[in-house]
């Protein structure tokens, strides 16, 4: 369930209404109107108090309702939680490009997110060492979610390397979240792995901000 909130005008009632759904499905919610002129216009727009922000943020993490930050992440982690579960902390990292690999470590370990050191290919990555690497990640009890990511390079195999990807959730059922960073090169690759449901950001800080909020405990 993914909610735009600006304000409510029976707190109790919709605090209760959350903490009864949120044992069944996930809730997501934006909250507006931080800002006094925020405020301001949520009174204009729906004749709502738009309220004190803290006090909503701790009513929402006391209901298990997870609040985030912009439109863009409450698409994101909708269309994620929609084809996944949550998970505990501990990522696994794989990818055929080392300053990818870094960049999505630093973000990660500022989101106070536990991480392996990157898996490194290489540039001469075919699909089958994809698959080698992935599937020696998720055997792992202590790995609860894989962060793949590919970039275009002269050995690369977008298709086959999205049909491992595919294969090895459907066998271990653990949150895998993918960057395709390459444009049309991998629109092929795309289409494969959403349309079995295993979300691709194009961006790396996109992706760790939908980790971010998979993870249940840090």
């Amino acid at each position: 369930i993914a909610i735009y909130l600006e304000g409510v005008k029976n707190g109790r009632k919709f605090f209760n209404a959350l903490s009864k759904v949120s044992k069944i499905k996930p809730i997501i919610i934006l909250k507006s109107g931080k800002s006094e002129l925020g405020k301001s216009a949520v009174l204009t727009h729906t004749g709502s108090l738009a309220g004190d922000n803290k006090i909503y943020s701790a009513a929402f993490k006391q209901a298990k309702a997870i609040e985030v930050k912009s439109i863009e992440e409450l698409l994101d982690l909708s269309k994620t939680l929609s084809w996944d579960k949550r998970c505990k902390n501990n990522v696994g990292i794989i990818t055929n490009g080392g300053g990818f690999g870094v960049l999505a470590t630093d973000f990660l370990e500022k989101e106070n997110i536990k991480t392996l050191k990157p898996i490194d290919l290489m540039g001469d990555a075919l699909a089958r060492k994809y698959e080698q690497a992935l599937e020696d990640l998720l055997k792992r009890k202590n790995i609860y979610c894989v962060y793949v990511l590919q970039g275009p390079q002269i050995m690369t195999e977008p298709e086959k390397t999205a049909k491992v990807i595919v294969k090895l959730k459907k066998k271990y059922q653990k949150p895998i979240i993918v960057s395709f960073i390459g444009g049309d090169f991998f629109k092929s690759a795309i289409h494969i792995i959403e349309k079995n449901k295993i979300p691709n950001f194009r961006e790396i800080k996109r992706a760790v901000n939908v980790i971010k909020y998979l993870i249940y405990e840090k």
